[in-house]
């Protein structure tokens, strides 16, 4: 059974330092639930090690190097002000794009909801060196089967993020999932 415990101190070491106040002060523990749990068969520690090591790297590779698209506002940002500025700028002949403020960059900077479960999706289909979720004892035409995973999602619609996944992850809900989208979780294997 999965147990809402956090340190708040701990918790707050792992967020990101991307300029000045855009990490909070404190951690609110009413703010923090689980977003999935990743499950690997009994036995299977050692891979489950591996995983959580890249997944850390690309956690930590998505928090110091980002792109310059980071600087920009996106189009379901833009202000009326915003439109207004660009319609003057095209008819100049001009390219423009809003600026985000600083606020902005690091609110944006520290939502990777979305690249944590794309990142989630890429090392659980085996991608990337020294990925242990390959098990080479049991290989079909000379590629190693990955391990069977199964995924307990809090919101049955945060597995979309991901573009596909492989077919040895299954999704299922927490026991008290946050949020359903009303369709039972469906099985992808």
């Amino acid at each position: 059974m999965l147990t809402v415990s956090v340190q708040g101190f701990h918790a707050l070491k792992q967020l990101p330092f991307n300029g000045k106040k855009t990490k909070p002060a404190k951690f609110r523990k009413d703010y923090w639930s689980p977003m999935a749990l990743i499950q690997f068969p009994e036995g299977q520690g050692a891979v489950g090690r591996s995983v959580y090591q890249k997944l850390r790297e690309l956690k930590h590779l998505h928090e110091v190097s980002w792109t310059d698209e980071f600087r920009y506002k996106s189009p379901q940002e833009f202000t009326a002000a915003d439109k207004k500025k660009i319609a003057q700028e095209k008819a100049a002949g001009n390219d423009y794009k809003p600026v985000r403020s600083k606020a902005e960059r690091g609110i944006a900077l520290n939502a990777q909801k979305t690249n944590s479960i794309a990142d989630m999706a890429a090392v659980l289909a085996g991608h990337g060196n020294g990925n242990e979720i390959a098990v080479a004892n049991t290989a079909t035409d000379g590629q190693p089967d990955p391990i069977q995973v199964s995924i307990r999602w809090a919101n049955d619609q945060d597995k979309e993020y991901a573009e596909a996944w492989s077919k040895n992850v299954t999704h299922e809900l927490f026991d008290e999932p946050a949020y359903t989208s009303g369709k039972e979780a469906e099985s992808t294997a």
